[in-house]
């Protein structure tokens, strides 16, 4: 056997040594982190879920009786509640860090809709302050939530 044919087992046993390390550690890791469970029944989440759609829906339905950006403002409120709302109920169910994190994120979603909605109570230059200051909150708010990890 040549010199490179030696070298090039060792080598290929050292990649398959390394491999099975990573593997094997990639299972521990694995293993051990375990997901918090749920201490709501999949029930339970059902049921609350339909809860709060319909308690949106009813809203939905007393917004129509005011007119113009009022009736905007209105619906952004609830549309924004209900997205919140659901968010923070699969928060609970999932127990999850990519769960909460989603539901920060629909509060920070929400929250700009309903202000940008706000801003059109006024015209001018005042809405375009007022949309360019809703931005704003949303990117500091953004960029809060990335410096937390």
């Amino acid at each position: 056997m040549s010199q490179s044919g030696a070298n090039m087992k060792k080598i290929h046993l050292m990649v398959l040594l390394t491999t099975a390390l990573t593997a094997a550690t990639t299972v521990g890791i694995g293993a051990t982190v375990v997901s918090t469970p749920s201490l709501m029944t999949t029930e339970n989440y059902v049921a609350l879920k339909r809860a709060i759609t319909a308690e949106t829906s009813d809203l939905q339905l007393a917004c129509g009786s005011l007119r113009g950006p009022d009736s905007h403002v209105c619906r952004a409120e609830n549309v924004a509640s209900e997205r919140v709302m659901l968010a923070e109920l699969d928060a609970r169910y999932k127990g999850t860090f990519r769960a909460s994190r989603e539901a920060m994120l629909a509060r920070i979603a929400s929250r700009f809709d309903v202000d940008r909605s706000k801003c059109f109570l006024v015209t001018g230059f005042q809405r375009d302050n007022c949309i360019v200051a809703a931005h704003a909150e949303k990117s500091r708010s953004l960029m809060a939530v990335k410096a937390e990890g």
